[in-house]
């Protein structure tokens, strides 16, 4: 009995280049070579199957993600100044089956340090390097890092990100970014304010924003939200 040869053995006739100069990749079940072009063709059909399926996958997730959002859930690290309380997993057959549900609740605390900051930001019109300093030679308490959960040391960008955290106004927020880079608000996904309990008013949070054209746009999303949600 005769066996299908392999692509590793190394038989002379086994190398031998087609009439195209091309050497065959493997051999088929009964033992004939697989030309290089069918080859590339077979990993090219390979490579759009999988995109498709991973761009399926893609896309219900973000159904199921913007459903959750909009119906007030958090997604995502959670904020300075709350902590996460998992409800039961949803019920039913719609798109948030089985997913875990997470509301957003106040720690004391930190929701303090938050007000304070965006009053230094907007009432006392700090800087965020000398919201940096007063925090760090007061010695408020610093964000968790969202691996170790252990404390940070303040920082600028840190500073920055609290005040530019819609999440803070009682709402829920997702899609910010993409791969790294920023989206415009617009294209944000925002629920209804009261989602959870807010710890400062739109009207601070847009005063705390240095962008004139970043305010526009997020008055524009909030707008829509209450229209569409």
């Amino acid at each position: 009995m005769t066996h299908p040869r392999t692509r590793f053995d190394h038989h002379p006739e086994d190398r031998r280049e087609d009439r195209h100069g091309r050497r065959p990749v493997g051999f088929g079940p009964t033992g004939a070579p697989i030309p290089q072009t069918r080859h590339r063709i077979g990993a090219r059909r390979t490579a759009a199957v999988l995109a498709a399926y991973h761009a399926q996958n893609a896309e219900r997730a973000r159904v199921v993600i913007t459903a959750l959002v909009r119906a007030g859930y958090h997604v995502g690290p959670v904020p300075f100044g709350y902590r996460a309380h998992r409800l039961a997993d949803a019920p039913g057959d719609g798109p948030n089956r089985g997913r875990r549900r997470i509301r957003l609740t106040i720690e004391p605390v930190e929701a303090a340090t938050v007000a304070m900051i965006f009053t230094w930001c907007v009432t006392d019109g700090l800087s965020r390097t000398q919201i940096t300093q007063r925090l760090i030679a007061a010695r408020y308490p610093a964000p968790l890092h969202p691996v170790t959960g252990q404390p940070m040391a303040w920082s600028q960008p840190i500073v920055t990100a609290i005040l530019r955290n819609p999440a803070y106004t009682g709402r829920t927020v997702w899609g910010r970014s993409h791969d790294g880079q920023p989206i415009p608000p617009t294209r944000w996904v925002f629920s209804k304010p009261g989602a959870h309990v807010a710890l400062i008013n739109d009207d601070m949070f847009l005063a705390a924003e240095p962008s004139p054209r970043h305010r526009t746009e997020l008055v524009v999303a909030w707008s829509l939200t209450r229209t569409t949600s």
